[in-house]
């Protein structure tokens, strides 16, 4: 059996699909803005001769034409799935006292996607007031059956999640430390092979 702390990010991330699907359907917004960005370009935009780039075009055209259908398709699925998103997260809420401080924070949060500076001046408290009502709900949350039975049925998903999310990150900084790197300096390791042979 999953301890406490786990039960609570994985209800922590049934809350937070709505801002992954928005997150998702943004993703999918600049991507359909940038190709129909290159759609609108200049035939001679670019070091490719006008000659060739007319060939370029007139093939890509097609592939475009269904790239940008396929994106306008996924973004549809993705209103969708916002939608089925904000059910399930009202779904969850709906557990928690009706009026309490707790629903309006994790509605506030979780459906609204409002961030804790503008939820402490919306309820109005103090910031470490608000997170200490949160977690409050959170508890309250977990002692119900019915979130029992939902952490366990979406357990595996969250791990699943968490390793992605695990091994994006360290992809991610390993690009960081690529790019952050000093370059050498060849002068400098010069006179360090000179002073070498000196000695």
């Amino acid at each position: 059996m999953i301890g406490k702390n786990e039960q609570a990010e994985i209800l922590k991330y049934l809350l937070g699909q709505r801002y992954r699907a928005e997150k998702r359907k943004k993703q999918l917004d600049d991507r359909l803005e940038e190709m129909n960005e290159r759609k609108r370009l200049p035939v001679g935009a670019g070091r490719i001769s006008s000659a060739s780039k007319n060939q370029g075009k007139k093939a890509e055209e097609p592939f475009q034409i269904f790239r940008i259908s396929e994106i306008e398709d996924r973004i549809c699925q993705q209103k969708q799935e916002i939608e089925n998103a904000v059910v399930q997260v009202m779904n969850i809420i709906e557990y928690l006292p009706l009026n309490s401080i707790e629903r309006e924070i994790c509605e506030l949060r979780h459906i609204d996607l409002k961030p804790w500076n503008i939820i402490s001046a919306e309820i109005p408290m103090s910031r470490s007031q608000v997170n200490r009502r949160y977690n409050a709900a959170i508890d309250m949350l977990l002692n119900n059956r019915g979130i029992q039975k939902l952490i366990a049925k979406n357990e595996k998903e969250y791990l699943q999640w968490k390793m992605e999310r695990k091994f994006r990150n360290q992809k991610s900084n390993s690009k960081k430390i690529v790019r952050n790197k000093k370059p050498e300096n060849k002068s400098e390791k010069n006179s360090e092979k000179k002073k070498k042979n000196k000695k």
